[in-house]
């Protein structure tokens, strides 16, 4: 994989770190009691989803505007052609899917996914 791409999938990491961030809170602010949980299992809030499933529009909510930074990451860090609104699409997909199989974040899965953007 390119260097270019290797700069766009550090990035994206982030992006996508933050983001499942966001449905963490949201998962863990449904229920009291979760919060004390999450802090004697040692994980992070991007790791709640892997505990807990998320209520039915929960994971709408949170990722809302998650994206919202793609356009200038794309547009200062992008590379290969990829339009702004297809990383969106993969991307949110991707996190999509991770909530819902209680997955961890991979980096390799999303470099994967990228290689398959950039085609």
């Amino acid at each position: 994989m390119s260097t270019d791409i290797r700069v766009l999938g550090a990035a994206c990491d982030l992006a996508v770190v933050r983001a499942l961030e966001l449905v963490g809170k949201r998962v863990v602010r449904s229920e009291r009691a979760r919060f004390g949980t999450m802090a004697l299992s040692g994980r992070a809030w991007h790791e709640a989803h892997t505990i807990w499933s998320p209520e039915p529009g929960v994971v709408d909510a949170a990722l809302s505007g998650a994206w919202n930074v793609l356009p200038r990451l794309v547009n200062e860090h992008g590379c290969c052609s990829i339009v702004d609104h297809d990383l969106q699409v993969m991307l949110d997909g991707y996190v999509r899917e991770l909530v819902l199989a209680r997955r961890p974040h991979q980096y390799a899965d999303l470099e994967e996914r990228l290689h398959d953007l950039v085609g």
